[in-house]
């Protein structure tokens, strides 16, 4: 594997994770945090079927502008799960509680903030 690549997926998924984070936050200051990050999602649902990506080949910018409304759909709505565990701190005490076998534990205090880009995913 390249070096280079390693680097930039590295830098991609650090802003990703600050991307996430500081609209996650930005919710859940807001009254009804909930409702402003579904409706964020609604709102980049109907804006991002309106990605033009202009360049030579037809067939890449259609695929490129597929990816990029596919990847920003999919951020926005692990920040609606992540503004879900923040402002809901109490059922994720309940899991914790719970000790099912099989099940991953998640905590209020560092939220899982996993990266899932459809091009480029992280093992581990």
């Amino acid at each position: 594997m390249d070096e280079n690549f390693v680097k930039l997926d590295a830098r991609l998924g650090a802003l990703e994770l600050l991307v996430r984070n500081l609209y996650a936050h930005r919710f859940a200051g807001q009254a009804d945090p909930l409702g402003a990050a579904e409706q964020a999602v609604a709102d980049i649902e109907r804006l991002a079927k309106r990605i033009v990506v202009a360049g030579p080949e037809p067939v890449v910018n259609d695929m490129l502008a597929s990816e990029a409304e596919q990847f920003l759909i999919a951020m926005f709505d692990e920040i609606v799960e992540i503004v879900r565990e923040i402002s809901d701190p109490q059922s994720t005490q309940e899991f914790e509680r719970s000790n099912l076998p099989g099940k991953s534990r998640k905590t209020t205090e560092c939220p899982p903030f996993q990266r899932h880009s459809p091009k480029l995913r992280r093992t581990g």
